[in-house]
């Protein structure tokens, strides 16, 4: 069987992170979160893959190259064109995606799996499909309950006692829901629904496709399933997927050796966890130094070689640039750090180079950079 990743998008409700890197590439616990779906499912026997790329779609295309790292292949679709002054994206929708794919490629000829490139998921896939076959469906839908407060963010879906999907509303208000059962963005397909895709227009799955096999009737199903579901769509689901993991709420396992109560380490990480004040859990990628003296509170993940000096407090930060300096004033609460920025979980963001507490690990002078005002540094940090 096929899995077909959704690889596509801008990301634009994650910048500044995805004008460098596009969403599959956003690495959680170190992994780009494509890696851990593409693990996921070579380790149940699913080992060929087709990716749409547009937005930044070579940096995914030279970190996974043809699948051999996971004993897979890999065939990339772009959406757009090469022109003079560069490649120009065309984006066609999550479902006018699969229509081109097959038209240009003729690559679905069974049952296959859809899914979103910017969800870390561990779901049964053969559960699922052994469901979709009894059903005779065309398309089954992963789905799962929760709050009715939280309605608003997916498209829900009303099926009766077989499964069979009733309605489907996306994204409704919450008092207008039908139900609080809602899509995970996974999909059982069966390749003759192609053909129901319109060629040549953006179109999508959940807010076009799914209506209309209800409309027209065919055999769409949903089931539930019970699984880790980690979605980066926004900033407050990045720091929810790494809190969740290292609260061990999930399967997926923190790298590294428990090195103490509180911290992971990996590979020449160094830190004497009695002389670091700590609290929740924290990971240290391969080379982090955390000296004497230093505070790490609540959930922290810390990039490859990154240095935290004696005096620095950090509390619930996910780094994900490396070879980053903590200065010893430096105090941040609830921020993501890339290579070029720190970040609020509300997507409030400052320049690295505006704060004078932040620096390159790898200079032996440390260069240092204009203070970050403390308006906008209380606003950086919740």
């Amino acid at each position: 069987m096929k899995a077909m990743i959704l690889a596509a998008g801008k990301g634009t409700r994650l910048h500044p992170i995805t004008m460098h890197t596009p969403k599959p590439l956003i690495p959680v616990m170190g992994r780009p979160v494509i890696d851990w779906l593409l693990n996921s499912f070579s380790r149940q026997g699913i080992n060929e893959f087709v990716i749409n790329l547009g937005h930044l779609g070579g940096e995914i295309e030279k970190a996974c190259q043809n699948g051999a790292a996971y004993g897979a292949e890999i065939l990339y679709s772009w959406e757009g064109e090469m022109q003079a002054d560069g490649f120009r994206a065309e984006p066609k929708g999550s479902a006018g995606s699969l229509r081109d794919i097959q038209d240009k490629f003729d690559v679905f000829d069974g049952t296959f799996v859809v899914v979103c490139g910017d969800a870390m998921i561990d779901f049964d896939v053969w559960e699922a499909v052994r469901f979709h076959n009894s059903r005779a469906a065309k398309v089954t839908v992963i789905t799962r309950q929760v709050a009715l407060d939280e309605v608003e963010k997916y498209g829900v879906v009303l099926a009766d006692e077989s499964g069979r999907v009733q309605k489907f509303q996306e994204k409704p208000l919450k008092e207008e829901a039908l139900s609080n059962r809602i899509n995970t963005g996974i999909y059982i397909f069966e390749p003759e629904v192609l053909e129901l895709i319109p060629r040549g227009v953006e179109y999508d799955i959940g807010s076009q496709l799914l209506p209309d096999l209800v409309e027209r009737e065919v055999a769409f199903y949903c089931v539930d399933q019970e699984f880790t579901w980690l979605d980066i769509g926004n900033f407050g689901d990045i720091f929810r997927s790494h809190s969740a993991i290292l609260a061990g709420e999930t399967k997926f396992e923190v790298p590294g050796r428990k090195v103490s109560q509180h911290i992971y380490a990996s590979l020449g990480a160094q830190v004497d966890a009695e002389r670091v004040l700590t609290t929740g859990t924290s990971y240290l990628a391969a080379g982090v130094v955390v000296e004497d003296g230093a505070t790490l509170l609540g959930h922290n993940t810390l990039g490859r070689n990154c240095v935290v000096r004696e005096g620095a407090v950090l509390e619930n930060c996910i780094v994900l640039g490396s070879n980053l300096e903590f200065g010893s004033t430096c105090e941040l609460r609830n921020c993501i750090v890339t290579q070029d920025a720190v970040i609020s979980s509300t997507g409030s963001y400052a320049g690295l180079w505006e704060c004078d507490f932040i620096s390159d690990a790898r200079e032996q002078t440390a260069q240092k950079f204009t203070r970050l005002p403390a308006a906008r540094l209380a606003h950086a940090s919740i």
